[in-house]
């Protein structure tokens, strides 16, 4: 008689893929693929190749294979360790290294930040792991995604999951903590991490929405109440549990908070840039502000991984394109107002007390993906709110701005020392009680375990 086809390798990929799908497969994400192959004609070559054989087990199998040998973003601690610290972006490091100053000098040479790539003569005995990788290829051809973007996605969670297959966590290792939830690699690290029984730890570093994965891990450090409702939104959307009580909030500030407000015109005008900006919208909108005689500079800031050449607009009066990488503290105190695409970067401003707007159609997301217009944080831009940058700010809008920056209500030296109590309880394995300084409208649930099949 012929056996089941779902193997014990199987029972690995076919969850890990399905949560993979499940968050880069949303509608609201429809447009990511197509904005990257516009942006970077060789990612055009690769979705229409990835589209016509994905539909071949083979062919899915090699893809596999060609991320274990060669995608060098996998990878592993780099000797023992009591905590891997894993996120490869400039502002996941940035997050750990927030965290980490707030803990004890021996808990802080415990942990190992991002480890090495795994060596090539590793990865080639990986390879060699042929039934896993033509087990993972079956898996990736029955959850086929129409969309080359995300589909390459599942391509990348399936290979890490090989990877940590053959090459478990060290026995020493007792916390993986993570930095981008929705990461494929990121998703087979966590869920080997779970098999092993590591605790689990997620550092927010960006802002979220209720279109992100839910919360699954022993500790979730968050930025503030307003990230802290997506996630119960998530979960709830995605029908688990939510448990308040696995919560902490650690704002990502080094500095107090400060109300927004506007030195004398002529204004000098930060103009943030996304990865992927719509360059035709905002060299037009660069050109119109270094017209206007209210508006003294206009300073663009690039996203770190921005590669568009902004030489044309560099050339206009009044325009300075500042270093790529330049810290936000001197950025934002060199500027008086400041115009956002989709991004983080905007409540980063209001703390340091920028006037901040938002730019619809900067960017390939939905206009205010983050919410920030319709809660009343952001207002949207418009030639005439220089007349007076500070009239939406008010003591209305710092109440409501409370939930996106518990600094403006709370001593940021509090904070980091129950950020730093709950991390080390968890380390310690001890029961921890989550601390909020008001209640949450939060559904509590049952442990969650193994990452569920989908989010």
């Amino acid at each position: 008689m012929r056996k089941p086809l779902l193997r014990t390798q199987d029972a690995v990929f076919e969850p890990l893929i399905q949560e993979s799908l499940a968050f880069h497969g949303q509608e609201i994400h429809a447009d990511i693929g197509p904005s990257i192959a516009r942006k970077r004609p060789t990612f055009r070559i690769i979705f229409a190749i990835t589209s016509f054989v994905s539909r071949n087990r083979l062919a899915n199998a090699l893809m596999v294979l060609a991320v274990v040998l060669g995608y060098r973003i996998i990878r592993e601690p780099d000797g023992p360790t009591e905590v891997y610290q894993f996120g490869i972006s400039d502002n996941n490091v940035a997050a750990f290294q927030r965290l980490n100053r707030c803990l004890d000098p021996q808990t802080r040479s415990g942990i190992c930040i991002n480890g090495r790539s795994i060596p090539f003569g590793v990865r080639l005995r990986v390879a060699l792991s042929l039934k896993r990788i033509w087990q993972a290829g079956g898996v990736l051809r029955r959850n086929r995604h129409p969309d080359p973007f995300v589909h390459l996605q599942s391509v990348l969670a399936a290979a890490a999951a090989v990877m940590f297959l053959k090459r478990p966590l060290g026995d020493d290792l007792l916390m993986v903590c993570i930095a981008c939830d929705h990461s494929p690699i990121v998703m087979a690290l966590l869920a080997a991490a779970r098999r092993q029984g590591k605790v689990t730890c997620y550092l927010q570093h960006a802002p979220v929405t209720e279109h992100f994965p839910p919360l699954t891990f022993d500790l979730s450090i968050l930025y503030d109440r307003a990230s802290t409702e997506a996630y119960r939104l998530a979960a709830r959307r995605c029908d688990v549990g939510f448990d308040a009580a696995n919560v902490v909030l650690l704002p990502p500030f080094e500095e107090a908070f400060r109300s927004p407000k506007a030195d004398l015109k002529p204004y000098r005008i930060g103009l943030c840039l996304s990865y992927f900006p719509n360059m035709s919208r905002l060299e037009e909108l660069i050109a119109s502000l270094s017209a206007r005689p209210e508006v003294g500079a206009v300073c663009i800031r690039r996203h770190p991984r921005c590669l568009q050449d902004w030489s044309t607009s560099a050339v206009l009066p009044k325009v300075e394109l500042r270093p790529r990488g330049e810290d936000a503290n001197r950025f934002f105190g060199d500027v008086d107002v400041v115009l956002v695409p989709n991004s983080g970067v905007a409540v980063e401003a209001l703390h340091h007390g920028c006037p901040t707007f938002y730019l619809p159609g900067a960017d390939p997301f939905p206009d205010d993906y983050y919410g920030f217009v319709a809660e009343g944080i952001l207002p949207v831009f418009s030639l005439g709110a220089l007349d007076d940058p500070t009239a939406f700010f008010d003591a209305e809008w710092q109440k409501r701005f409370t939930e996106y920056d518990e600094s403006a209500s709370a001593e940021l030296d509090d904070l980091r020392s129950e950020a730093s109590s709950a991390f080390m309880s968890l380390l310690k394995g001890q029961h921890r009680i989550g601390v909020f300084r008001e209640p949450l409208n939060s559904e509590v649930g049952t442990s969650f375990g193994e990452v569920p099949s989908g989010h």
